[in-house]
């Protein structure tokens, strides 16, 4: 299982870590004049976007390919006044046969509603009561991000000049990532362009609060195995590869309009297992990853609407209060009746010495009779 986590981590980081030397967003036409204009364009400020796409997974050994399944999703979301957000997503792979699963999400006034396609069953939270602090964290590590950005060193300038290619379309600016990139070459530019070792400690300090909120013990192994996916290790077992990747930007507003990623993976160089290991577990060669993601309306406001079903639907929590309900009722049926069993029982024993009166009058009269 955590051989499985580090092959996920790694693709993570290793994109993070190339799309890290691909420029930001100016108007300008060239690279350099793209990275000079960063911070004056402001495109770090949080405001509410739409996000839609794919991520794709398929399997390839020798010259057969298998598509394993797609992600697809489109989401919008709003920041002001108050976040508010919907969400559609589904899984489309041969293995669920002809199904699809689905799951949507929406988020609107303090209240999440979360809808499972494929069970048919709705889950409603209350968070407003920690809507504020949620807000506050949010804001405060974009705050931070954007007080470390600062002015762009004569070293991240060279960077992206250096690993990414510019190019123009007539509505975008283009920015892709390089190909047959040296990764120790890479990973020496990275080192002096930017404090690694610190980025590599706040990943860490991260994974150590989130372990800590989730009451999960964050062990010597998974410092390890975090220091592991930011090295030039992860980068050379990626790049080896010639992953494709591109940034899009509008040439009117500035604002990104879409990433794109293509990874071919060789399993085995992130789950240190040799070839006849992976092939007596039925590994493939080789796992092709594509990611395709469009962003838009930025700034703009989104009408988010609930549908009616969130309120008419039997939910988790209104099954399980039907079911405690009909259980304080059960209990309580039966108490009554016990209650009128025992009524019943104490009127009888009551009545019991007045038959016995009765049986000894009779037997009294008839002894006078007798006499």
């Amino acid at each position: 299982m955590k051989k499985g986590f580090k092959l996920l981590g790694s693709l993570l980081v290793a994109l993070l870590m190339a799309i890290n030397v691909l420029p930001t967003v100016s108007a300008q036409s060239t690279a350099r004049d793209v990275l000079t204009q960063i911070n004056a364009a402001g495109q770090n400020q949080l405001e509410s976007m739409n996000a839609n796409g794919f991520v794709s997974v398929a399997f390839q050994s020798g010259e057969q390919t298998a598509d394993i399944g797609q992600f697809n999703f489109d989401m919008s979301f709003n920041i002001d006044p108050r976040f508010s957000m919907e969400f559609q997503g589904e899984v489309v792979s041969p293995f669920l046969g002809s199904e699809t699963y689905t799951l949507s999400a929406w988020a609107l006034e303090g209240i999440a509603y979360l809808y499972d396609g494929v069970n048919d069953e709705w889950t409603i939270e209350d968070y407003s009561a920690q809507e504020q602090e949620i807000s506050d964290q949010v804001y405060a590590a974009i705050n931070e991000a954007q007080a470390q950005q600062g002015e762009l060193t004569e070293e991240q300038i060279a960077l992206a000049e250096k690993y990414s290619d510019f190019s123009e379309t007539e509505t975008d600016y283009v920015f892709t990532l390089k190909q047959d990139i040296d990764a120790n070459e890479l990973w020496a530019d990275l080192n002096s362009a930017m404090d690694m070792e610190a980025l590599i400690n706040d990943a860490i300090e991260q994974a150590k609060a989130t372990g800590a909120e989730q009451g999960v013990e964050f062990t010597a192994e998974d410092e390890e195995m975090i220091r592991s996916l930011y090295s030039v290790e992860t980068l050379e077992a990626v790049l080896g590869t010639n992953p494709v990747i591109s940034a899009s930007y509008d040439k009117t507003t500035y604002k990104p309009t879409g990433i794109s990623a293509v990874l071919t993976i060789n399993p085995n160089d992130f789950m240190g297992t040799t070839e006849e290991e992976a092939a007596e577990s039925g590994m493939p060669e080789t796992i092709i990853v594509t990611i395709e993601m469009t962003f838009g309306g930025h700034g703009e406001t989104f009408e988010i609407v609930v549908p009616e079903a969130a309120f008419t639907a039997p939910t988790e929590d209104a099954t399980e209060e039907t079911t405690e309900e009909t259980t304080e009722e059960t209990t309580e049926d039966a108490t009554e009746e016990e209650a009128t069993e025992e009524d019943a029982v104490e009127e009888t024993e009551e009545e019991a010495p007045a038959e016995e009166e009765t049986e000894e009058t009779v037997e009294e009269t008839e002894e006078t009779d007798a006499e």
